[in-house]
């Protein structure tokens, strides 16, 4: 009974146990004497087993065998791009069901391909679950965490476009934002913290250029930084500054080198803080705008 419910944290349903050929009665003694708990109807935890929160999911997802699944914001924590916004598991079901700490959630069109095992748990996959989270989520927020999918290697852009496509012609909630999120990013490189993401939110909030991502520099001895962000043609290096990285000496002084490096070559070097874009964003793009204004363009950059 353990090595049947090890695969699913310590979780397992009364058809897993009569179907491993225990009758209806051990069941019940078993119940009785704490060597079974039980969880949600006819889904248990073995007794003494840890109560952790994936013991939890996964005995939501036994529950609502055989057509649920874990989805929306719990499928998010479990993808680690995002995170709960309640102590509830999210489920989605074709049929009409309900247990207390379990948010249902109707859906008749999960397609085989869009499902996955996480840590021995029934999923939607990190497309589907961004798609899902569109209708309850704003696009700034929901922008944020599809980052991080991309950049941990999740999705990718092709792929969350042709699903889109695929939830527009189901008249899906959320359509419209992922519309308008998909058209404003573009198929370019993934932002690598959620600094570099609200980065790019403010620059379309002031209707600033997008210049370009996570861009190579090199001089004729080699490699010299790989910086944030790059306005080619202006010769701009616009940087996330760290106070935590700054207490290390060694950092501080590379972090020296690299800017006295990058401004001999002709780069204009703009560091920021994530409390900048927080706290006064129009500063920031003031900042930006007038250096754009006030350099000239280059032909050759290196």
């Amino acid at each position: 009974m353990r090595k049947l419910a090890g695969a699913r944290h310590g979780v397992v349903t009364r058809t897993d146990l009569l179907a491993a050929g225990l009758s209806h009665d051990q069941v019940v003694r078993r119940l009785r004497d704490g060597t079974l708990v039980e969880i949600h109807p006819s889904t248990y935890a073995i007794g003494g087993s840890p109560a952790t929160w994936h013991q939890r999911v996964a005995a939501a997802s036994a529950w609502a065998e055989p057509d649920g699944v874990v989805s929306h914001f719990t499928a998010a924590r479990l993808w680690a791009f995002g995170s709960t916004i309640d102590d509830d598991v999210h489920v989605s079901v074709c049929r009409k069901l309900s247990a207390p700490g379990i948010k249902v959630h109707r859906r008749y069109d999960i397609r085989p391909d869009e499902l996955s095992r996480k840590e021995g748990i029934i999923v939607t996959d990190p497309t589907r679950t961004l798609l899902d989270l569109s209708a309850y989520m704003g696009i700034k927020p929901l922008e944020r965490w599809m980052e991080r999918a991309l950049n941990r290697g999740l999705t990718h852009f092709d792929l969350l476009s042709s699903r889109f496509l695929r939830w527009t012609r189901q008249g899906k909630n959320g359509a419209a934002q992922w519309r308008k999120l998909l058209e404003a990013r573009g198929a370019v490189a993934p932002t690598e913290s959620d600094f570099e993401t609200l980065f790019v939110q403010l620059l379309r909030d002031f209707d600033l250029p997008m210049p370009q991502r996570q861009h190579t520099i090199r001089d004729k001895a080699g490699f010299v930084a790989r910086v944030d962000f790059a306005y080619l043609d202006r010769m701009i290096v616009i940087e996330a500054q760290s106070i935590a990285w700054h207490f290390n000496e060694d950092a501080w002084r590379s972090d020296m080198e690299r800017t006295t490096n990058l401004g001999r070559m002709g780069w204009l070097v703009l560091q920021f803080t994530y409390r900048d874009l927080k706290e006064r964003p129009e500063w920031v793009a003031r900042i930006i705008a007038e250096a754009l204004a006030a350099r000239p363009k280059f032909s050759r950059v290196i």
